[in-house]
């Protein structure tokens, strides 16, 4: 069967775009629940984000458990109590309507999710694409995002974007990438100083967006914006990290870490 559908998670980020120093890393305390307002089409035009028409999200779930959808990377959990989130409901992830959230390994003390604290900005991010399931050479819709993220305030719009390009750090604008179009997501105007993650779902198969899944070697980047375009350069605004699993701890938590 033709994959018709993946979910993929925007947290654990390879490197970030900022003009300030990097603090030590601090682990989070247990993040807020937001949902999606709008969402909009966009695209990037000689380094600039260009949103298309906004429309309301009202939750599309159409494929939470739909059994042609995978996930391309996975560190959320379906339910608070369920433990490596692939094995929900016969191995399809959390069932409709469930809201997925970080998964938690330390007893109710906080997340496994660390940030670089209230004062550091990084409204970009991106995250290199390794590889992706067996003989996947990526192309498919990205029907769902789960992703985590410290809001330096104001009104709260993140873009989506991929790219059949490495997501090296090596430009000093990863604007400038070969981007495909992507997605804007808005959530209202949320407060200072928040840890906030949430659940994007039906992109393509309710609302007709398409976000190009990218090939094995490629990356995404995520935009911290006020209104789609205007980084939001507060102090704080910033991705969630996800403390990877080959660190030991949970075994079937996905994803490796090295130097970079």
């Amino acid at each position: 069967m033709k994959k018709i559908s993946m979910i993929c998670l925007a947290a654990g980020l390879a490197c970030a775009a900022t003009a300030v120093a990097k603090p030590p890393l601090q682990l989070a305390e247990k993040g807020i629940y937001v949902g999606a307002q709008r969402i909009a089409p966009a695209k990037i035009v000689n380094g600039k984000i260009v949103p298309g028409e906004w429309q309301d999200y009202d939750g599309g779930i159409s494929t939470r458990a739909d059994k042609a959808m995978f996930y391309a990377f996975d560190a959320y959990e379906g339910y608070a109590s369920s433990g490596y989130p692939n094995l929900a409901n016969g191995g399809q992830g959390s069932a409709k309507g469930d809201t997925r959230v970080p998964n938690d390994f330390t007893c109710g003390l906080g997340t496994s999710r660390w940030y670089f604290g209230a004062s550091f900005i990084a409204p970009l991010a991106v995250e290199d694409v390794q590889s992706n399931d067996c003989f996947d050479m990526g192309g498919n819709a990205v029907d769902g995002l789960d992703f985590a993220w410290y809001w330096g305030g104001g009104t709260c719009v993140i873009g989506f974007f991929t790219s059949d390009d490495d997501g090296t750090c090596a430009s000093s604008d990863p604007l400038a990438n070969t981007y495909y179009s992507g997605v804007l997501v808005s959530f209202g105007s949320l407060p200072t100083g928040g840890y906030y993650y949430t659940n994007v779902e039906g992109l393509n198969s309710d609302n007709g967006i398409f976000v190009q899944q990218p090939a094995p070697g490629g990356s995404y980047l995520i935009a911290l914006t006020f209104d789609g375009s205007t980084l939001n350069t507060n102090p704080g605004t910033q991705m969630m990290l996800w403390g990877t699993g080959d660190a030991g701890g949970t075994p079937f938590r996905s994803g490796t870490q090295g130097p970079d």
